[in-house]
């Protein structure tokens, strides 16, 4: 069993290495008592204790860490970016919808794969705009295939035709992943709209 004071002191006064490891196992095993130590912690100079640290404190569903998750959605490092949107969407699925729209043109591919993951709890009709666009145009399948989960998601009817044309069986030979996310998100689209008739 891990010894989480001893985490948590290395969290607070640890060399990077230790600093990102304490935060990595706190987020493996989260511990509502290293929350405070997890907040300083998402200010630290290094971006892997940083990321760990967002993903930790997303773990322990901390409302107060959401302020500095979301300018991290905004961070010079990339798997900071992907840490913090993830981080969000563990506190609240609704939460990352903002940020993940602006992520979603992203340089980073697992940024962009990060923002459509977490794209999902949208209201926002330019949601579904803007994951129609990465499903058809998106040059990282992975974004693609998750495009397609979070349309689903949403269930909006205005996605169905691009969710037909990325679902037809000879774009396996592209991605067989976004085929089946495609297909995946109609059916659940279709079936939430003969629940609803």
């Amino acid at each position: 069993m891990t010894d989480h004071d001893s985490l948590i002191t290395a969290l607070r006064g640890g060399n990077a290495g230790e600093r990102e490891r304490a935060a990595s196992e706190l987020f493996a095993e989260p511990d509502p008592r290293a929350e405070e130590a997890l907040l300083e912690a998402l200010y630290d100079r290094e971006a892997g204790v940083r990321g760990q640290a967002a993903l930790a404190i997303g773990s322990l569903k901390s409302r107060q860490a959401v302020p500095r998750l979301l300018e991290l959605t905004q961070d010079s490092d990339w798997f900071v970016r992907v840490a913090a949107l993830n981080g969000l969407g563990y506190i609240d699925p609704a939460l990352p919808a903002e940020p993940a729209l602006a992520a979603l043109g992203d340089e980073e591919s697992l940024v962009r794969q990060a923002a459509a993951l977490n794209i999902g709890g949208s209201t926002d009709p330019a949601a579904v705009a803007a994951l129609t666009d990465a499903l058809l145009h998106d040059s990282d399948f992975g974004v693609r295939e998750f495009a397609a989960d979070a349309l689903g998601e949403i269930g909006d009817p205005q996605a169905v035709d691009s969710l037909r044309h990325a679902g037809r069986l000879w774009r396996v030979v592209l991605s067989w992943r976004v085929v089946r996310a495609a297909r995946r998100a109609l059916r659940r689209i279709e079936a939430a709209g003969s629940a609803a008739s």
